[in-house]
């Protein structure tokens, strides 16, 4: 008997065609990581996983919530960095996002660039479902492996890859993953960080404009639902 969590990826040819096209955004319209999640955090109570070794960043995604939710939570397993953090004033728990036990339970948990450093998955989902209220949304972004920038760095002679990471994800895989753990993906799209100076924005913006969303965006971002 089949296992009822395991989902069989059936692509067809006009699938295989799609994969090519954009989704949701078009490159023209130069997503930033912070737009696209605005929405869903505006006026909410959220809690953001691993969030502390970003801090001091200008697109440090943790305080443009706070300015834009009603709450925010952090979590972070840094002690260091949650005690930098903590000292600028931001409500950031030390603990492991893995197995975390806050007691509280927010609309949404957003882990920004995290998931590709984990191990264990299914603890990580328990954890995301333990802190979601009713009709929560978990909101994750993580490194696009199929972005232009990805295969310039295969071309060069060093080729950069985080030592940190343990996985990529495709919006094939990240699916799959999901429905293993009881979540279903209610959307993928393709975003960007920002670019620094107006120059390079318009030449980044030129390069990737008749390229595909999958291809032109550094970033997957994915919105959850547990079932």
């Amino acid at each position: 008997m089949r296992d009822p969590l395991v989902r069989e990826v059936v692509q067809s040819r006009s699938e295989k065609r799609a994969f090519l096209q954009p989704k949701r955004f078009t490159a023209n319209s130069f997503v930033e990581r912070g737009d696209a999640i605005k929405p869903y955090v505006h006026g909410r109570r959220v809690l953001d996983l691993g969030c502390a070794s970003a801090f001091g960043r200008p697109d440090w995604m943790h305080a443009q919530s706070v300015s834009m939710a009603s709450s925010v939570v952090g979590g972070d397993l840094d002690e260091a960095a949650v005690d930098r953090v903590s000292a600028a004033g931001y409500d950031v728990r030390q603990g492991d996002v893995e197995d975390l036990h806050l007691d509280e339970q927010f609309d949404v948990v957003f882990a920004g660039e995290l998931i590709e450093h984990l191990e264990r998955f299914p603890r990580f989902f328990e954890s995301v479902r333990r802190h979601l209220g009713p009709d929560g949304k978990f909101i994750l972004t993580t490194p696009n492996p199929f972005a232009l920038s990805c295969f310039v760095y295969r071309l060069s002679k060093d080729v950069w890859v985080n030592s940190d990471h343990t996985c990529w994800f495709c919006e094939r895989t990240l699916p799959q993953l999901a429905a293993r753990n009881n979540f279903e993906v209610e959307s993928i799209s393709y975003v960007s960080h920002p670019t620094p100076g107006r120059l390079r924005r318009l030449a980044a913006t030129a390069v990737r404009a008749p390229l595909p969303d999958r291809l032109s965006w550094g970033t997957m971002l994915a919105v959850m639902n547990p079932v």
